[in-house]
């Protein structure tokens, strides 16, 4: 490994200390952005699958074979 410094205001270091690898997720971030993904993309891509599974489990959506997830008529 190697080390590279960051600099972090006083919030962002309160939030990294709380972290339990905080290095870890650096490199996270680094290898799903050098993957083509960024975190505002990832969070969209989750906050859509979670009302997805909400609007399943709620019975809103059903899974119609070769369409996919649609509405409940």
């Amino acid at each position: 490994m190697r080390q590279k410094m960051i600099t972090l205001c006083p919030t962002t270091w309160e939030d990294a200390q709380r972290m339990k690898n905080f290095s870890l997720w650096i490199r996270q971030q680094l290898m799903w952005k050098s993957n083509g993904f960024d975190l505002e993309e990832l969070i969209k891509e989750n906050d859509r699958l979670e009302a997805l599974l909400s609007a399943v489990a709620m019975g809103e959506k059903k899974w119609k074979q070769g369409i996919g997830w649609v509405d409940v008529e």
